[in-house]
């Protein structure tokens, strides 16, 4: 029997994250398959807070999806992570609950878990399934469950990590780790390359132009490798210059602030211990604020 409450929470989840500018669909109940529209079975999609309560109320033993991927006109994209595999190489690429990031465990139970990051304008990622055997997926063209549904289990955003905490306006982007491994799957290369200048792909990048359409992800990139060996100030130094001598045209300044900060947001084996670090550990001073 479904209760008032749980229909409730069902339309309050709508009605937040469409106000957020994330659409969501209705799913059926206990099941991952979307209801389809009733006028011509396509996706039911809604992006209007106001119009969501009649469907949900209708249909009160629905699971609640969100889009994401900017192909889906969302903000928002989600890593999927399956199993202890998954887990394992999500930290390595930089996932880790440290971030603003929205992250909840779904309804397959212990060991899966969902991160929700902001989806940035002209990344171009491509969703692939299970790469190189391990256990985690993009979703950056589809749509993933939320709270208050439920499958096997019910699906809960985890305490301090879900959209009632952290606005979408605060949501930080994906790691640039997990960018540059993601783009190396796509681009069938291999996974396993090293920060080495010789063989690393983000050093590559610098051998010419980065055209109009590349300039924010190639930079990405990059300052995700420089993070590995400099601290905050070096690395805002060395992409800027980068970005004067490479980008045509250049990007603005705060942009690639922006891009320096996001890096530094996330915990990453870098200059406080990465045992390929050419400088200390480097600590903001209180006039450097």
């Amino acid at each position: 029997m479904i209760t008032q409450g749980r229909l409730g929470q069902l339309i309050a989840a709508a009605e937040e994250l469409t106000s957020f500018g994330i659409p969501v669909l209705p799913v059926k109940s206990k099941a991952k398959a979307p209801i389809p529209n009733p006028e011509d079975g396509s996706w039911w999609v809604f992006d209007d807070p106001d119009n969501v309560a009649p469907v949900f109320t209708a249909h009160p033993d629905a699971n609640l999806a969100m889009l994401c991927g900017r192909s889906k006109d969302s903000p928002v994209l989600v890593v999927d992570i399956d199993g202890p595999s998954g887990m394992e190489k999500a930290r390595r690429l930089g996932c880790t609950s440290g971030g603003d990031c929205w992250i909840q465990r779904t309804g397959s139970g212990d060991g899966h878990f969902q991160i929700v990051y902001y989806a940035e304008h002209g990344l171009e990622l491509h969703r692939r399934v299970k790469p190189q055997g391990f256990d985690l997926d993009l979703i950056v063209d589809g749509y993933a469950l939320v709270p208050p549904s439920v499958t096997r289990n019910p699906y809960q955003w985890q305490p301090g990590h879900g959209p009632t905490e952290i606005p979408l306006a605060e949501l930080a982007g994906p790691p640039a780790l997990l960018i540059d491994w993601w783009q190396r799957n796509q681009a069938g290369t291999s996974a396993t390359q090293t920060s080495d200048p010789k063989s690393g792909s983000a050093f590559s990048l610098l051998g010419g132009p980065i055209p109009q359409g590349r300039r924010n992800d190639a930079l990405c990139r990059v300052a995700g490798w420089l993070r590995l060996y400099h601290p905050e100030p070096v690395v805002l130094a060395l992409l800027s210059c980068i970005n004067e001598a490479r980008c045509s045209p250049p990007l603005p300044k705060s942009e690639v602030e922006d891009i320096v900060k996001s890096v530094f947001g996330y915990a990453q084996p870098g200059v406080n211990g990465h045992p390929r670090a050419v400088v200390p550990s480097f600590q903001r001073g209180p006039d450097d604020a």
